[in-house]
């Protein structure tokens, strides 16, 4: 009973979709974002100490939209967008060996890249634009990494791939928006 239950619903929706109006956009932007579990302190005492912090970088987005009317007041809007988180890193590093205290620091600059779906339900306070809210969940593919370091003498290294990360991101989107009259939008 459950399977033709759900697969009643499912056309009922089909159905539904196929009857209302859809329309096709362009979305960009920027991100603030950073990223976590990259922080580190650890030493050995007496010898060594090693401390790496990340802090906020800027990266974008850009891809397409659909937004498919459901009724009046709700919109069923699912996204493709290529997506970058961006971060900066700082390490310090200091080491006593034979009583001789050295330290060095090493910053610098990475960025994750993605293509994110997010499938969004938009709830509309007025059908012509204005004021909306929304949320659903988020599906997001890894395509690569890069991450530059800069010693103190100035010499760089950059590193590159998706070995060692967690290439498949999901989570939960929320958001609040606001649709003019002529039909750009901004969330």
């Amino acid at each position: 009973r459950s399977k033709i239950l759900v697969i009643a619903i499912v056309m009922i929706a089909s159905v539904n979709f196929m009857n209302a109006q859809t329309n096709f956009g362009i979305r960009a932007g920027i991100n603030l974002g950073n990223v976590t579990g990259m922080d580190m302190n650890e030493s050995i005492p007496g010898v060594m100490s090693i401390s790496s912090t990340t802090s906020m970088g800027v990266g974008f987005h850009v891809g397409a939209v659909a937004n498919m009317e459901i009724n009046d007041n709700w919109v069923f809007a699912p996204e493709v967008l290529y997506y970058t988180v961006a971060f900066k890193e700082t390490i310090n590093i200091s080491e006593t060996i034979f009583g001789v205290s050295t330290s060095q620091s090493t910053s610098g600059t990475g960025s994750f890249s993605y293509i994110q779906i997010p499938l969004l339900i938009q709830f509309k306070l007025n059908k012509e634009g204005g004021l909306n809210f929304s949320a659903g969940p988020e599906f997001g593919i890894m395509m690569g990494s890069s991450v530059t370091s800069t010693d103190a003498t100035g010499a760089s290294t950059t590193t590159s791939g998706t070995s060692g990360y967690n290439t498949l991101n999901i989570g939960l989107g929320i958001g609040a928006g606001y649709m003019l009259d002529m039909g750009l939008g901004f969330d």
